[in-house]
């Protein structure tokens, strides 16, 4: 799980080329020993946002820091494997989920590169372990769930030292540790009377509704594809229950609204109209080379902006479909 982002001395020194744009500060190209970088750059190092290919393949996509990455991004790797979250030092540090390359995933809080606390599923998507963590070994509080060879499920529920079950305690004690120390990354609802689990989130019977997003610089066309793509990337999140585009552009024809000029007040009452919680409202825009994405939450009842997210990038505007949204998605989750 640990990624070398060995491209990190002076972007612009004798060894790397800049081959476009302005290297020093602006956006520019450099290349060195088949590596590049296309970004932002600060005083003659990687600074903003910016995407970095090694010649092995490995892919580094988010924000720059003096030559480092920090802050928000992701991680693309030759064998695989793929991270999505927060970056500090050029380490994965913070909330963020990593996707193993046979399709396991870790979802919760990593330090220095390190798993710390989270949620461990299986590549068939079946919850594994839920807890805490020491590197890559269940150590702490958790709970690990497994099969035997006759396909009967089991549940170990305590204390985990270096990988070794070592102490019982209540599902629910555990759960309620785990809550005191990070309430919002995990829900688990034990199902004790089958000794099976199931993945839940308080959230699931909150329903949102995603607007298309207003377009500043593109064609509506461009916005109404990356909004379903939105709404897509939501559902597969399983926090809340989304309500069918459909249903949101029903609504629209039928109170007469036009979706460009649609302001916040005017959401609102499309989400009241649709008796959804919650609502995303948003902008998809160019500027020069840029492309930018900006999306709130609001609850309808309250008109209160609950969430924020954003994610801008130097190049095609492909890499909003992917990149993009899986930024915006993951920040409103």
């Amino acid at each position: 799980m640990i990624f070398c982002l060995y491209f990190v001395s002076c972007a612009y020194n004798s060894r790397a080329e800049c081959i476009k744009g302005d290297c020093f500060n602006g956006p520019g190209i450099v290349t060195q020993n088949s590596s590049k970088y296309n970004g932002e750059f600060k005083n003659g190092m990687m600074h903003g946002q910016g995407t970095l290919i090694h010649h092995n393949g490995d892919k580094f996509v988010g924000e720059w820091k003096n030559n480092q990455m920090n802050g928000p991004g992701f991680a693309y790797t030759s064998d695989g494997s793929v991270y999505e979250g927060n970056f500090k030092d050029n380490e994965l540090h913070g909330k963020g989920i990593y996707t193993y390359p046979e399709g396991g995933t870790f979802k919760g809080v990593f330090k220095n590169n390190k798993m710390q606390r989270g949620m461990l599923t299986l590549p068939n998507g079946d919850l594994s372990y839920v807890g805490e963590f020491s590197g890559h070994q269940f150590h702490g509080y958790g709970i690990y769930y497994y099969k035997d060879k006759n396909g009967e499920e089991y549940v170990l529920s305590g204390k985990f030292v270096e990988g070794e079950f070592i102490s019982n305690m209540e599902p629910s004690e555990v759960l309620t540790y785990l809550e005191n120390i990070q309430s919002k990354n995990v829900d688990v609802k034990l199902d004790t009377d089958k000794s099976k689990k199931e993945i839940t989130n308080q959230e699931l019977d909150k329903y949102i509704a995603v607007m298309t997003l207003n377009p500043i610089g593109l064609s509506q066309q461009e916005a109404e594809i990356l909004s379903e793509r939105l709404t897509s990337r939501l559902v597969s999140l399983k926090k809340y229950t989304v309500i069918e585009r459909a249903n949101v552009n029903k609504i629209m024809e039928e109170q007469k609204f036009q979706s460009s000029g649609c302001t916040t007040q005017c959401a609102i009452e499309i989400g009241q109209l649709l008796n959804s919680n919650f609502i995303v409202i948003g902008t998809v825009s160019k500027f020069g080379k840029t492309y930018s994405i900006d999306c709130r939450v609001i609850n309808v009842e309250t008109s209160e902006i609950i969430k924020s997210a954003t994610y801008s990038h130097i190049g095609d505007i492909d890499n909003l479909l992917n990149e993009g949204i899986n930024s915006i998605s993951n920040q409103l989750y």
